[in-house]
């Protein structure tokens, strides 16, 4: 019964027509303030999740023997994407989109834990 299914399913499945979807991306200036605020909200995170798990990673390398070349290329990493990072108080003065800090201002704490990313970061994502 299932070779019979399967046989029926192949030669259906070579008559449906395939369609190609092109997916349009729209540039940053069409989306909304809070659209575009959302931008480096989410590269944020995604840029502090990275970074967490280099750093996690790294700690358990440090007293394992061997290990030197890997922590060497960790740090390179951790030390990349600290490239990408800047603090709150220079992002609100230097950043070219200060509408898009909107987001990221609502949503911080106190402690101001949220992570900040370039603009050029903001413009890759």
């Amino acid at each position: 019964m299932f070779v019979i299914q399967r046989n029926l399913l192949r030669t259906h499945s070579d008559e449906v027509p395939m369609k190609t979807v092109q997916r349009t991306v729209l540039p940053t200036e069409d989306k909304s303030e809070t659209g575009r605020g959302k931008i480096p909200y989410v590269g944020g995170y995604c840029v502090a999740k990275c970074r967490y798990r280099l750093c996690t990673n790294l700690h358990k390398c440090l007293y394992k023997p061997g290990m030197e070349p890997e922590i060497d290329n960790l740090s390179d990493q951790i030390s990349l994407i600290d490239t990408v990072i800047v603090s709150a108080t220079e992002i609100k003065s230097e950043s070219k989109y200060k509408d898009t800090l909107k987001e990221t201002d609502r949503k911080q704490n106190v402690r101001e834990g949220l992570t900040n990313i370039t603009d050029d970061a903001f413009e890759f994502f």
